[in-house]
């Protein structure tokens, strides 16, 4: 089985912070039959109510990272905003 990838990190190399985008794939159901794996830590989600019937995962705004020590760690304050459709 290929690797999964549900984020990207975009950033400029000159700073340490970059937006944390999550990618809509076929995956998307995975993603949210296991959401406390994959989206729970990651991501606030704007209709978790909707979750038993949602198929799809669209992107509302990105996350903001922080690299600290090569590693990108996310603004709790600014996690990825997604709504399940």
């Amino acid at each position: 089985e290929s690797e999964m990838k549900f984020y990207k990190v975009i950033y400029n190399s000159s700073s340490e912070q970059g937006k944390l985008f999550f990618i809509h794939t076929t995956m998307d159901k995975r993603a949210i039959n296991n959401w406390e794996t994959y989206l729970k830590p990651v991501c606030d989600i704007d209709n978790f109510i909707n979750i038993k019937e949602s198929v799809s995962i669209q992107l509302i705004k990105p996350g903001i990272v922080f690299q600290i020590s090569n590693n990108w760690v996310i603004d709790p304050d600014n996690k990825v905003k997604i709504k399940l459709v």
